[in-house]
């Protein structure tokens, strides 16, 4: 399962690489196409929101980049606690350590891609099967760390 997990996750990143490769082409392509108007200050305004854009975009390809070279660099060797790469299933459910993805359906199960920067990645981090941990309120037994 968690080789599914692991490719479930590079699937994510790849679409957030190419979403945002392809958001950042139609804003810069936005921009070449602006013509100066008569009005002055709205043309600077929508220059510079465009500008904000293209920033914004660039970011997000940077930062999904980034995400698909750690989730690369992960080890593939499994550990008996919890750290980056592991799936971690409790009796709240499954959670993948590594970047934060969200929920993904996975070989049927429900599970949740969270960063160990995270809340909730930190007081997992460490633990082994057996360990109980709480959250928000909630408490978390490790049924099994792959």
């Amino acid at each position: 399962m968690k080789a599914d997990v692991l490719a479930a996750v590079a699937s994510l990143i790849d679409r957030r690489l190419e979403e945002a490769a392809t958001a950042l082409r139609l804003a810069e392509e936005a921009s070449k196409d602006n013509t100066k108007s008569s009005a002055g200050d709205k043309y600077e305004t929508t220059r510079e929101m465009m500008q904000q854009q293209i920033d914004n975009n660039r970011k997000l390809l940077f930062e999904a980049g980034r995400q698909k070279t750690f989730l690369q660099q992960l080890p593939a060797a499994g550990s008996d606690k919890v750290r980056n790469g592991s799936l971690v299933e409790t009796d709240q459910g499954w959670f993948f350590i590594g970047v934060s993805g969200g929920t993904l359906q996975v070989s049927g199960k429900a599970v949740t891609a969270i960063s160990q920067a995270s809340p909730l990645g930190k007081v997992l981090a460490d633990q082994q099967a057996g360990a109980q941990v709480s959250f928000n309120g909630r408490h978390f037994r490790i049924l099994q760390v792959i």
